[in-house]
């Protein structure tokens, strides 16, 4: 209908207008990131309407490079930016923005990116925005190798913490899975992987992913 109304609409303001033009709902603030029920009238006329919300990372998550990402629109389009985010403990600033460039994937759209690497044993966070908004985040899950460097076909030893008990984990070297283990009952993993025979030099990613939890950390190997 939004569409059938302006044919110049863009999938993105499809999407803001959806999201602020729906009924503030109590029931849905802390489940959605806007906390509002969808109304087709209010999007068509949608005026002035901000909406602010973290959508990564989740609550809960590990420890390697990943998104910070929020959206800040003001009815189908973006809202003014840049957007500035604090990490406590330890001060970390970041600035998010809608360029389309580094951690951002589509200029314009209303979603504010940038990268953002947390070390193993981080655990319990904060990201308080610039808007007094804040959003609390566990880094939970960690992923080491052993050794970190060697030519490629080495014998690696991957251990993980602070996933589920029991789940089973995929073990990634860069995209291509090479092994599937399964957590012990603290949630601990460990495995010995080879590094492939193929594998360019340089530093390649390792990336441990639990299948019930979600959760995912990475570590880096570096062949010589």
């Amino acid at each position: 209908m939004l569409h059938a109304s302006d044919k110049n609409l863009s999938w993105w303001q499809i999407r803001n207008l959806i999201v602020a033009g729906g009924d503030p709902n109590a029931s849905l603030n802390g489940k959605t990131v806007s906390g509002r029920r969808i109304n087709i009238v209010g999007s068509e006329t949608c005026s002035n309407t901000k909406v602010f919300g973290m959508l990564s990372p989740l609550a809960n998550t590990g420890a390697m490079t990943q998104a910070v990402s929020a959206l800040n629109i003001k009815c189908g389009n973006a809202a003014a930016g840049p957007v500035n985010v604090t990490i406590t403990p330890g001060n970390v600033q970041l600035v998010l923005t809608d360029d389309g460039k580094g951690g951002d994937v589509v200029a314009g759209d209303g979603i504010f990116s940038t990268n953002w690497k947390p070390a193993c044993g981080t655990g319990q966070v904060t990201f308080t925005f610039d808007n007094g908004k804040s959003y609390g985040v566990n880094v939970a899950a960690c992923a080491k190798a052993n050794p970190k460097t060697g030519p490629a076909g080495t014998q690696t030893k991957i251990t993980g913490t602070g996933y589920t008990a029991n789940e089973i984990v995929d073990i990634f070297f860069d995209d291509v899975m090479v092994d599937t283990v399964n957590a012990d009952g603290s949630g601990k993993v460990s495995d010995t992987i080879k590094v492939p025979n193929n594998a360019k030099k340089g530093k390649h990613t390792i990336t441990v992913s639990g299948q019930t939890s979600g959760l995912a950390a990475a570590a880096t190997f570096k062949v010589t």
